[in-house]
C-alpha cells in the first residue's frame, strides 16, 4: 500500500511538474511567423531579379531583408544569395565580406557552409593560402559539420593540382574517416579528379623503407602499376593517389582512364604475414560523379531565358552517361508551370566526353504533352512588358551521386524562364538546383 501511495505522489507531482512546464513554454508567436513570411516573400523577390540578371535590384532586395527582418531564418539565404549576387557581377571582394559575415555568427550550420564558399572563391581566385585558412577554420571550428569532409576533399584535390602529392594524399586519406570506419570499401571515383585508394592492413607495419607494389586496373581495360606508401613509420595504414580521366584506356602512362558509369578500378596487392605467407588482396571502388545540366542557344551560349519560336540546346554534363566505347544516350522531362511535359533524348557529343546534348521547339500555344515541343499559353506577368508566367524545369536521373559520407540516386534539375523578348539571350548562368 506504501509503495502504491509513493507512486501516486510522484505521479500526481510529475503531473504538476508538467504543468508548470506547459504553463511557462512559450506559445507559438503569429508574429515571428509573420515576419518570416514576409521576409521570405521579399526573398522570393530578390531570387526573381536573380533570374533575369537584375543583379543590382537583387541585390538591394536581398538586403532589405537584412535590413527588416535580421530575426529570420531567412536572412541566412539571403546572405548567401547576396554573395551570389556580387560574385556575378566580378565583385568577389564584396562576396567575401558578405560570407565573413555570416561566419562571424558562429552558425554550427550556416557558418561553415559560408567558409567553404569562401574556400571556393579563393581557390577560383588562386589564392590558395587563404583557400586552405577557411577550410582549415572549419576543420577546427566545426569539426562535427558534414563539411568537414568536403574541406578536406577541397584541400587534398587542390594540393594534388599544384603537384604536392604527398601532402595531397594526407588530407585525402582524411575524408570519410568516421563513415569509412564502417564502410571500409565503400570507396568512389570521379573521372577527372584524382583518385585516392587507402588500405588497412595489420599484416604490414611500414619501416622506413616499407612500400607496396600494387596495381590498379578498369573493368573498361586500363592497368597502372603503382607503390601503396605508409602514412607514418609504424602505421598499417598505406594508399596511392592516382589521376584520372575520362576516355579510352592506355595502360601505364600514369592517368587512370575511366568510361563512366559502368566502370570500376581495383587495386590489387599482396599481403604479407609475419609468418611469411602472403595473400592477394582486393580493393574495388566504383564511379560517381554530380551530373550538370545546362541550357544553351542555338549558338551554344549558356542561358536561362528561353525565346517563345526559338529552338534550345539541353545539355547534360555526367561522366557516369557513358556506358560503352561508342556514342551513348541520357533521357531529360521536361516540364512546364503550365502543364506541357516532354521526354527528349541526349546523345553524347562525342565518344567519351560525358556530355549529352539535345534540341528543344518552343511555340506559343495551348501546352500538348510529348508533342515534341514546348508549347505555353502563358500570359504577362503583371508589371512586366518582357516575362510571361511560365517556367521550363529539365529534370534529369543522377543515378551516381557523388556526395561526401554516401552514395544515392538524385535528380539534377534547372529551372528556366520564358522570354518573349527577341534577342534576350544569355540572361544569366543558369543555376543548379540538386534535390536531396
Amino acid at each position: 500500500m506504501i509503495s502504491w501511495f509513493r507512486l501516486l505522489c510522484v505521479s500526481c507531482c510529475l503531473v504538476f511538474a508538467m504543468g508548470l512546464l506547459l504553463a511557462d513554454a512559450p506559445a507559438p508567436n503569429p508574429l515571428l511567423a509573420q515576419r518570416e513570411k514576409e521576409a521570405q516573400d521579399l526573398f522570393d523577390q530578390g531570387e526573381g531579379c536573380m533570374k533575369v540578371a537584375s543583379y543590382d535590384k537583387a541585390i538591394d532586395d536581398f538586403r532589405d531583408v537584412l535590413k527588416r527582418y535580421p530575426d529570420t531564418q531567412v536572412r541566412y539565404q539571403a546572405q548567401f544569395r547576396l554573395a551570389d549576387a556580387f560574385v556575378a557581377q566580378k565583385n568577389e571582394t564584396d562576396a567575401i565580406t558578405m560570407l565573413q559575415s555570416v561566419v562571424k555568427e558562429e552558425s554550427s550550420t550556416w557558418s561553415p557552409q559560408a567558409l567553404a564558399k569562401m574556400g571556393e572563391l579563393y581557390t577560383n581566385a588562386n589564392k590558395y593560402s587563404e583557400a586552405f585558412s577557411a577550410y582549415r577554420e572549419i576543420i577546427l571550428d566545426y569539426p562535427d559539420s558534414p563539411m568537414v569532409d568536403r574541406a578536406h576533399f577541397a584541400i587534398g584535390v587542390t594540393h594534388f593540382k599544384l603537384g604536392h602529392y604527398a601532402l595531397a594524399a594526407a588530407e585525402l586519406d582524411k575524408v570519410g574517416i568516421a563513415y569509412a570506419a564502417s564502410n571500409p570499401n565503400l570507396q568512389h571515383v570521379s573521372p577527372g579528379e584524382p583518385l585516392y585508394l587507402r588500405i588497412v592492413d595489420p599484416n604490414m607495419v611500414a619501416t622506413e623503407k616499407t612500400s607496396i607494389p600494387a596495381t590498379l586496373t578498369t573493368q573498361s581495360g586500363d592497368t597502372e602499376a603503382v607503390m601503396l606508401l605508409p602514412d607514418a613509420i609504424g602505421s598499417d595504414h598505406f594508399g596511392v593517389t592516382i589521376m584520372t580521366a575520362l576516355g579510352a584506356a592506355k595502360k601505364n602512362d600514369g592517368i587512370l582512364e575511366l568510361s563512366g558509369g559502368n566502370d570500376t578500378v581495383t587495386l590489387t596487392y599482396m599481403s604479407h604475414n609475419i609468418g611469411g605467407d602472403a595473400v592477394e588482396k582486393k580493393v574495388t571502388a566504383t564511379i560517381a560523379s554530380n551530373a550538370q545540366v545546362l541550357v544553351r542557344d542555338m549558338k551554344g551560349h549558356e542561358m536561362t531565358g528561353v525565346i517563345i519560336g526559338n529552338k534550345f540546346i539541353i545539355e547534360v554534363n555526367d561522366p557516369n552517361g557513358v556506358v560503352s566505347d561508342g556514342i551513348d544516350t541520357v533521357p531529360v522531362t521536361i516540364t512546364t508551370r503550365r502543364g506541357d511535359k516532354e521526354s527528349l533524348t541526349l546523345t553524347e557529343t562525342g565518344i567519351h566526353t560525358g556530355i549529352f546534348q539535345g534540341t528543344m521547339a518552343t511555340a506559343i500555344g495551348d501546352p500538348k504533352p510529348e508533342s515534341g515541343i514546348i508549347e505555353t499559353n502563358a500570359g504577362m506577368v503583371e508589371d512586366s512588358i518582357v516575362l510571361y508566367n511560365d517556367t521550363i524545369t529539365i529534370s534529369y536521373a543522377d543515378k551516381f551521386f557523388l556526395g561526401f559520407d554516401t552514395f544515392v540516386n538524385q535528380e539534377s534539375s534547372i529551372t528556366t524562364i520564358i522570354n518573349n523578348q527577341i534577342g534576350a539571350t544569355n540572361l544569366i548562368r543558369p543555376g543548379q538546383s540538386l534535390k536531396r
